[in-house]
């Protein structure tokens, strides 16, 4: 089996890696403790090793390093238009690595063949009354079917410890195989006619689990297939994986580690969510009849709700600070499927009211949605009304990581995990023991003064030299120029170190054609490129530039891991895709400059034909930076005035116009280059905004994870940038002509993106 033949390879290497690291290092503190962690259930100490999946503050959780559209962008798919298969995660957790369909249908046959539930198990369920808890009844289907557990008799003949992984791998197909079986015979034994539905050994895992359900629609089965992969895995600190985890640090077989997981996964304050989210929706409902309540109906009933001290359920997170790209992606789901139904319509109404709500209490961390304010509303449209069984499709899920998560530990011969405990007394005592030093005398107090941020500039041309020149002047942190070009950013650095005293900058200025100099950069700006010249598109430039810009991004990846970068060179929505690509980067420490050069821009038109201050000019430019950008000028303001009521249509509409086309005019103009004068300017100010944290509101090429419709494209739209990078994308509610643009510009966007995944393609890096 090619996926066993793979995890025979990767195992001894992430062994190897784990041992020297753990020689080497092993002494490095890692965290500190404080006491309200340790009564408070021990939440955010960093004590546990998990290689599955992290949570990302910003961009939610990450399978092996990869996000949420990614994932489902790559894992391959029943057919073009299907979410993809469900046990392709589970390879995905298992080794980090992506398979080729091949390896997924042989995976797929391999769960059909070991599918069939013992007699003893289905005696097993029949005992029991009908109304059990389905938790409790999955929970001792599994538990029965330990009796068969490869490790537990590999491990009584005297199987070698670097070995353990390999039948615990077994157990998790085994496991894997069958919990769908027993879930589904459970659901038509609890709820429907009690008759088994057999198994389609034509569908695929996930599939075949609603077949077996009861549910042949297409759609139902994408849902599946889409549960399945979102519920999978969330690190190893919560209560179903971290259960799982420690029973099998004591080398209980997986059986034993996935029938406790679940029994925690039943409890209120873990698996529950879910039904809670939906109830609260259904409730809400009722109360406007059974109808989806208006903006203004949720908007009163919410402040009447946080009024009465009660929470709104589903929103906020202990650690996301946004979106869960969870709900996101049922969200794009229901809005393909489902987009009248009035349990969707309700839910979908809460999130574009609730969160302005609670952000703006202040008390809130994350005013934002989980995965639980969505997904019941999905299984209720598909006839899965039963709320007790909503935990068993969480638990077949989640079993993919724990089981993943139990190989790679026997693989990396993980000890049995045994924290030590205290005594309330003992915290006391420690209190006592705490000494508080008396303050300094205040002359022998060194203020060292702040260390100096380091910004990198990617490209010696004619943008790279203005950049170093504007930040010189503005003191934002030492700088280095890199170019390929010999002498060419010694040169300009050292022509603008000249110019210091002339404005009072003691920045050092640093040229250089060598990465290593890079290194630790806390901005960096890349310009690198060939410029467009008269005649050339952007797009032209794309087969040129993504190489160069290829190259960038493999070196920002070694030198520059923890960089905010900003992307300048053209065509930018291309470029800015493929640093984020190539870097694997978190997306909100990568953007493209464009926006806000465009704002710039049409702000300066408006000045113009005006005769008024630019600082008084106040706009958005939306879209792709090209011919198809969106200027709006329906919200531009002049001093607080509407600039629709001082300037007349017609010459609105040339200063759109002669927005679009700026950058070629400046072209045409100089016949030997493009604009570079407002290119670095506005490339400064958005590092300026990133490194004093001024929350500064600029139109900017962000990832766009579900706003404004839009996922897994870069594309202009206006953000928050403060000390977190791209912290916020702004969504505005745009009339249908402007929607129109938007996805007349979106279509363009699209289009060069697939140029440029062509282009990476055939890099083959």
């Amino acid at each position: 089996m090619k996926l066993k033949d793979r995890l025979t390879a990767l195992i001894p290497q992430w062994r190897d890696e784990i041992k020297n690291f753990s020689k080497d290092q092993g002494k490095v503190k890692c965290d500190e403790v404080v006491i309200e962690q340790v009564i408070g259930g021990m939440r955010d100490i960093k004590s546990m090793l998990c290689e599955t999946s992290y949570l990302d503050p910003l961009e939610g959780i990450r399978f092996r390093n990869m996000t949420i559209p990614e994932v489902r962008e790559k894992l391959p798919k029943p057919g073009p238009n299907d979410e993809p298969y469900a046990a392709g995660i589970f390879y995905l957790l298992l080794t980090g690595e992506i398979p080729g369909k091949a390896e997924i249908v042989e995976l797929e046959d391999e769960l059909s063949k070991r599918s069939q539930l013992p007699k003893y198990v289905y005696d097993l369920l029949n005992a029991l009354p009908k109304d059990t808890h389905p938790m409790a009844q999955i929970a001792m289907a599994v538990l029965a079917l330990q009796r068969d557990s490869l490790f537990a008799k590999k491990y009584n003949e005297g199987l070698k410890k670097d070995l353990y992984w390999d039948p615990t791998f077994e157990d998790a197909l085994n496991i894997l195989a069958k919990l769908p079986v027993a879930a589904a015979y459970i659901y038509r034994r609890s709820y429907k006619d009690g008759k088994e539905i057999p198994s389609d050994p034509k569908l695929d895992w996930g599939a075949n689990y609603a077949h077996m359900m009861g549910n042949d629609k297409p759609e139902y089965y994408n849902l599946m297939r889409l549960y399945l992969l979102l519920h999978s895995d969330h690190e190893s600190g919560n209560v179903s994986a971290h259960t799982g985890f420690l029973v099998n640090s004591a080398l209980s077989d997986l059986y034993y580690s996935v029938s406790a997981a679940l029994d925690g996964l039943a409890g209120p304050l873990h698996g529950l969510a879910n039904q809670e989210c939906l109830k609260w929706i259904l409730d809400l409902m009722t109360k406007f009849g059974g109808r989806a309540p208006t903006k203004e109906e949720v908007k009163k009933f919410t402040e009447e709700t946080l009024a009465s001290g009660k929470v709104i359920p589903g929103y906020g997170h202990a650690v996301l600070r946004k979106t869960d790209p969870r709900f996101v992606a049922q969200r794009e789901f229901a809005l393909k499927y489902l987009p009248q139904d009035p349990v969707f319509m309700t839910v979908d109404t809460v999130f574009q009211v609730v969160p302005e709500i609670l952000g703006s209490i202040g008390k809130i961390k994350n005013p934002w949605p989980n995965v639980d304010a969505h997904s019941g509303c999905l299984q209720y449209y598909y006839g899965v009304k039963e709320f007790d069984y909503y935990t068993v499709l969480f638990g077949v899920s989640r079993t993919m990581g724990i089981a993943a998560q139990a190989v790679w530990a026997r693989g990396m011969g993980c000890p049995i995990e045994r924290p030590k405990s205290v005594t309330l007394k003992m915290l006391k005592d420690q209190v006592k023991e705490v000494k508080v030093e008396p303050p300094a005398v205040a002359k022998e107090v060194k203020v060292e003064p702040p260390a100096r941020k380091k910004l990198v500039f990617i490209g010696g041309g004619q943008i790279g030299g203005n950049l170093v020149l504007l930040s010189a002047q503005k003191e934002l942190g030492d700088t280095v120029l890199y170019d390929i070009v010999e002498g060419l950013p010694q040169g300009k650095s050292l022509d603008i170190m000249e110019a210091r005293p002339n404005f009072a900058s003691d920045m050092t200025l640093t040229g250089t054609n060598k990465w290593e100099e890079c290194q630790n950069a806390d901005v960096v700006i890349v310009t690198a490129g060939v410029p467009r010249k008269p005649g050339m598109s952007r797009e032209d430039l794309l087969n040129i530039n993504v190489k160069i810009v290829a190259d960038v991004a493999t070196n920002l990846k070694k030198y520059c891991p923890h960089a905010f970068v900003i992307v300048v060179s053209n065509p930018l929505d291309a470029m800015v895709y493929a640093m984020k690509k190539i870097t694997g980067f978190p997306k909100h420490r990568v953007v493209g400059m464009a926006g806000l050069l465009d704002t710039s821009r049409f702000c300066c038109f408006v000045a113009m034909e005006l005769g008024v201050s630019v600082e008084d000019v106040s706009a958005i430019v939306l879209g792709g930076h090209g011919d198809d950008m969106v200027p709006l000028p329906r919200l531009a303001t002049v001093g607080g005035v509407p600039l629709t009521t001082l300037c007349p249509k017609d010459k609105l509409d040339k200063i759109v116009d002669r927005t679009r086309k700026a950058g070629t005019e400046i072209v045409n103009l100089l016949k030997t280059g493009s604009a570079f004068y407002s290119p670095a300017a506005t490339s400064i100010a958005m590092a300026e905004s990133y490194l004093k944290d001024k929350k500064r509101v600029v139109s900017c090429a962000c990832l766009l994870e579900g706003e404004y419709g839009v996922n897994g494209y870069y594309f202009g739209v206006p953000a928050i940038i403060g000390k977190g990078g791209v912290e916020k994308v702004l969504q505005v509610e745009l009339t249908p002509e402007e929607k129109a643009l938007f996805e007349k510009s979106l279509s363009g966007v699209k289009k060069t993106v697939e140029e440029t995944n062509r282009a990476i393609e055939q890099m083959k890096l």
